[in-house]
């Protein structure tokens, strides 16, 4: 069971390194407007966190396996204890895999938090620019709901 965690913590680590990689990628085609690359990098980011989840819960069946074959862990150990239980020849590579998998998923954090904030400041851009065409404008008046009242110009009224 001790190599089974290993492998599983590695194959989240991969799977969280191709995930940052997509987040670089997705950031790049945020910032440029690139849809087309944004659309191809949402499947391919899709699959990678089905992934991740299915990873995650293959870790939680070995752990709790593991718990219950060795007295001293319980259900709710942390990770430094588990460790300190493997096997010496496992415990100093399950050791650099869960630290450098905490790296990982906290770099992914991060970038999905950016991008979210850069798809929404996005999507502001192309809301402000489709009203300035179609003639949209706030003004200080409040309707019946309580927001504003937005006007729409007649642009396309002309007299011939």
């Amino acid at each position: 069971m001790w190599q089974e965690l290993t492998s599983v913590i590695d194959e989240l680590n991969k799977s969280y390194e191709a995930l940052v990689r997509l987040g670089e990628k997705k950031q790049t085609a945020l910032a440029s407007l690139d849809m087309k690359g944004l659309e191809s990098l949402l499947g391919e980011e899709a699959r990678r966190t089905k992934a991740v989840r299915e990873l995650e819960e293959r870790r939680k069946q070995v752990l709790t396996r593991l718990a219950a074959t060795e007295k001293r862990l319980s259900p709710d150990a942390q990770m430094k204890d588990v460790i300190a239980l493997a096997p010496k020849d496992l415990a100093r590579r399950l050791r650099q895999a869960h630290e450098a998998l905490g790296k990982n998923a906290a770099r992914a954090a991060e970038l999905s938090d950016n991008n979210r904030f850069l798809a929404e400041h996005a999507l502001g851009a192309v809301t402000f620019h489709l009203n300035r065409i179609g003639g949209a404008k706030a003004t200080g008046e409040y309707g019946s709901s309580g927001g504003e009242h937005i006007g729409h110009a007649q642009n396309f009224e002309f007299k011939a």
